[in-house]
This record gives C-alpha cells, structure tokens and sequence, in this order.
C-alpha cells in the first residue's frame, strides 16, 4: 500500500498488543508440536502460513478461539488489507463474528472496529485499490452481522473514486449476482439481500448505469 494508507498502518500498529499467557491447543491433524508453540508465542512471530491455519480451520479445532482470533488480530487484517493471507475475506469476518468480538474486552473492541471502519472508507476514498470494495463489505458484513451501516457509511455522490467503486460493487452485486439473495461470510451462511436492495432502492437512480437500473427495475418489480 502506498503512502495513502498510512491511518490504515497507524492503527494496525497501535492495536493493543496481548499481554495474556494463552497456551494454543488444536485438533493433532490441524497443526504440529512446533506451530502450536508458534501460536502461543509472540504474535508478530506466527509464520504467514498460520495465520491462514488459524482462519481456515473451525472454532471448534481450537481450546480457545476467541483468544487465539484477539492474539492474532492486528496480523490477520494486515495481512488481509494487503491481500497475502489467501482466504477468502468472508470467511475472516466469519472467524471474527464467531470470536465474538462484540464482546472482546476494551480498548480491544473499539481498536479493532476502527480499523475496519478506516479500511473501507480508505477504500471508498480510492479507485483501484489492492482488495475491491466487495471484498472489503464480504468481511466487515460478516464480522458485523449486517451490511447496512457500511453501506450506509458510502460518500455522497460527486466523490470520484467512491463512485468508480460504487459502479464496480454495483456490477458485482446487481449485474451478476441476485442483490435480495445475496449472501456473505463462510460458506455465504450471512444473508444480507434485505438489506442490499433496501439500500439500492434508496440511491439516486443517476448513480446506476443504463443496465443497472434495468437490473434493478425489473428485481423490484418481482418482489411482492
């Protein structure tokens, strides 16, 4: 990322660092000896390749996920903001949601839903960026549990990267997806097609291409 993105560094860097002993414990065909000493040590020393491991695999293959997500969560959204940790963003919302972060101690919690709020509007603010903007809404959806109060944080129209991005989400969601089926998250398990086309139907029709309002015109004619 460029030097554009420094409030993005900024505030992965003053993530609280973790101060509790946690002794990592896994299922034995999920990790070896060595990488669960690597899980329990300092978290800016676990090897890329686990943050994946700890992602990919279940809650239920560790003792305790919601410590182990709290640990590594400043290196799973860097990893994820640069595009390097090679899962899908869905499926880190997901991990996230099922830690429970809602509940994570302070300045934990507010910490970590800064940096989620400074990625996408660091996102909305520019055009192209390293993670598109469907991406970015897959995790923070699935982390939150909704969609709506991050579409709802999208700038007026006259900003022109937001609107570039705008357009791009819009192709992705309306062009080629179903916007009232959509669904995100792991395994698509979060359904926010309410909520999406609420939010659609609420926008300027200027800010929809030709195609886009045909899309939508004719969605919302089939809905009761």
């Amino acid at each position: 990322m460029t030097d554009s993105w420094q409030e993005l560094h900024a505030a992965l860097d003053a993530f609280p660092a973790a101060v509790a002993p946690f002794r990592a414990e896994a299922c034995g065909h999920c990790c070896t000896p060595a990488d669960l000493a690597a899980l329990a040590g300092p978290p800016e020393a676990v090897p890329d390749r686990l943050l994946a491991t700890a992602v990919i695999r279940t809650p239920g293959h560790w003792n305790d996920h919601p410590a182990l997500i709290r640990r590594l969560a400043p290196r799973l959204m860097r990893a994820v903001a640069t595009d390097s940790l090679g899962v899908g963003e869905g499926t880190v919302g997901t991990r996230f949601r099922q830690a429970r972060w809602q509940l994570w101690p302070e300045p934990e919690r507010s910490a970590l839903l800064g940096i989620w709020r400074t990625w996408l509007d660091l996102t909305l603010r520019h055009h192209p960026t390293r993670v598109p903007v469907s991406r970015v809404l897959d995790l923070l959806a699935a982390a939150a549990g909704t969609l709506a109060p991050w579409l709802d944080r999208w700038p007026a129209q006259g900003l022109p990267a937001a609107d570039r991005q705008l357009s791009e989400l819009l192709d992705d969601w309306l062009l080629y997806d179903r916007p009232d089926t959509l669904r995100l998250g792991h395994g698509g398990e979060l359904h926010v097609g309410p909520e999406l086309f609420t939010w659609l139907n609420g926008l300027d029709p200027t800010r929809l291409t030709a195609d886009q309002r045909y899309v939508l015109a004719l969605l919302s004619a089939g809905r009761p």
